[in-house]
C-alpha cells in the first residue's frame, strides 16, 4: 500500500512539473505519444558470441555486442520481389547460420499461438522460398542440422524436407476439437505457458511430440465480435473438476519411419507439462505430475529400447506444489540442468543432472524474491532425494 501511494505522488509531481513549463494536451496523452515509454529492441546472439542479428522495416542485419555496430546486411526486404506488400512478423536463422525462416500474415488463436506463412530463405544464394502453399502452419522450426522444418498445420504435425521441399506426415488423425499433434490444448498453453509441442533430438534423427484427446472435454461456445455481425465460437475448455485432455507423448524415428510409445503411466488425469531431449540424442526427459500437483516426477526415456527410468520423485504435504519453472537446458555432453520451484520449501532448485552418470547436486539455491544467494552445499536438498538420484543415474 505505502509504495503504492509512493508511487502515484511522483507521478502526480512529476506531471506538476511538466506543467509548470508546458500545458498538457489531451494530444499529448491519446495522439502524439508523448508520455509513451520506449523500448529496446531485443537481438538474436550468434554462434561465435560476439555478434547478434536484429530486424527492422528494412530487413536483418548482423551487429557487434562490442561496439554496437552494424556489420553486415543478412537480407534486405527491398530487395525481394516476393516479399513486397507482405509484413514479416519474425525470424529464425538455422544453427549453421545458412538459412532464415520468415514468418509472416500471423493469425492469433489464443494468448500465445497462432498460424503464419512461412518463407526460406537462403543467405548465401540470396533466394527466398515459400514453404508450401497448403495453408498457414505453426510452430515451424529448424532440425538442429537445418536440413529439416517440423511444424503443425490442422493439428497434424509435419516434417519438411528443405532440400526437395517435400514435407511428410508424421500424425494424421488431428481433428479440431477432438485429437492435437505437435501443439497444446487449451489448459497447458493457459496455465503452463507452452504451446510447442515437438522437439528434435540433437542429432535430427527423432522427434518427441504431444497428442492431445480432448474428445470428452467439455464445450465452451462464446461470441466473437470482429466483423458486423458476430459469429460463435465453440472450443474444449474443461473447467475445475471436469476432464482434461488426454496427454500421451510419443516418439518418432524419422530414419526408421516408425513411431515409438514411451510407457509414461497408465493414469491419464495427469500432467505432462515438459519434455526435453537431452544431450544425448538417445534420451528424452519428461516432467510427470499428478493433477493435484503435489507429485512430480523426471523420467528418462532410451528412445533406443523403449525403456523409462525415474530419475527424480517429489512428494510435497499440506499446501505444497511442486511447479515447473524452467525446461531442461544443455550445459555439456553428459548434462541437462532442470530447476524445479518447490512450493513447500518455498525456494527454487537448481540440480545438475548428470544423466550419464555421476553425482546429483544442488547449485544454487534462490529464496523467492532474493537471487543473490549461491549454497553449493544446500541444507534444503534432502539427503534422500540424492541418494535416490545417485542410485538411478
Amino acid at each position: 500500500m505505502k509504495k503504492s501511494i509512493f508511487i502515484m505522488l511522483a507521478i502526480m509531481l512529476s506531471a506538476t512539473s511538466i506543467a509548470q513549463t508546458k500545458a498538457i494536451t489531451l494530444e499529448d496523452i491519446w495522439s502524439n505519444g508523448t508520455f509513451a515509454t520506449g523500448a529496446a529492441r531485443v537481438g538474436r546472439s550468434m554462434a561465435d558470441g560476439e555478434r547478434y542479428s536484429l530486424m527492422n522495416n528494412d530487413g536483418i542485419a548482423v551487429y557487434s555486442y562490442k561496439t554496437g555496430e552494424k556489420l553486415a546486411d543478412l537480407m534486405l526486404f527491398a530487395d525481394i520481389d516476393a516479399l513486397k506488400n507482405i509484413m514479416i512478423d519474425s525470424y529464425k536463422i538455422d544453427d549453421n547460420e545458412q538459412q532464415i525462416l520468415l514468418s509472416a500474415n500471423f493469425e492469433p488463436i489464443y494468448r500465445r499461438s497462432g498460424v503464419s506463412d512461412y518463407y526460406l530463405y537462403d543467405i548465401a544464394n540470396a533466394t527466398l522460398r515459400k514453404l508450401t502453399e497448403d495453408g498457414k502452419q505453426r510452430l515451424t522450426t529448424f532440425s538442429p542440422d537445418g536440413r529439416m522444418v517440423a511444424y503443425v498445420r490442422n493439428n497434424n504435425l509435419y516434417v519438411m524436407d528443405l532440400a526437395t521441399l517435400r514435407e511428410r506426415a508424421i500424425t494424421t488423425d488431428g481433428e479440431f476439437n477432438h485429437i492435437i499433434n505437435g501443439t497444446t490444448d487449451w489448459v497447458y498453453e493457459e496455465e503452463f505457458s507452452i504451446t510447442r509441442g515437438f522437439h528434435f533430438s540433437p542429432d535430427s534423427r527423432r522427434i518427441a511430440y504431444y497428442r492431445f484427446d480432448e474428445s470428452n472435454v467439455k464445450e465452451y461456445s462464446m461470441q466473437m465480435w470482429q466483423d458486423l455481425y458476430p459469429s460463435d465460437y465453440t472450443y474444449k475448455y474443461p473447467k475445475a473438476g471436469e476432464d482434461n485432455s488426454k496427454v500421451e507423448i510419443f516418439i518418432y524415428d524419422l530414419q526408421q519411419d516408425r513411431r515409438i510409445v514411451p510407457a509414461l503411466g497408465s493414469e491419464n488425469d495427469q500432467y505432462l507439462p515438459r519434455f526435453q531431449w537431452t544431450s544425448d540424442p538417445s534420451k528424452l526427459c519428461v516432467m510427470r505430475m499428478n493433477r493435484l500437483q503435489n507429485h512430480m516426477e523426471l523420467l528418462l526415456v532410451n528412445a533406443d529400447d523403449n525403456t523409462v527410468q525415474t530419475i527424480y520423485d517429489q512428494t510435497n504435504t499440506g499446501n505444497g506444489k511442486s511447479y515447473v519453472v524452467q525446461e531442461a537446458l544443455p550445459l555439456t555432453s553428459k548434462r541437462s540442468l532442470y530447476s524445479i520451484l518447490n512450493g513447500r520449501e518455498g525456494c527454487t532448485r537448481f540440480f545438475d543432472l548428470l544423466l550419464n552418470g555421476g553425482s546429483a547436486n544442488t547449485l544454487l539455491k534462490a529464496r523467492m524474491g532474493s537471487y543473490t544467494c549461491a549454497d553449493y552445499n544446500c541444507s534444503l536438498f534432502d539427503a534422500s532425494i540424492s541418494n535416490v538420484l545417485r542410485s538411478r543415474l
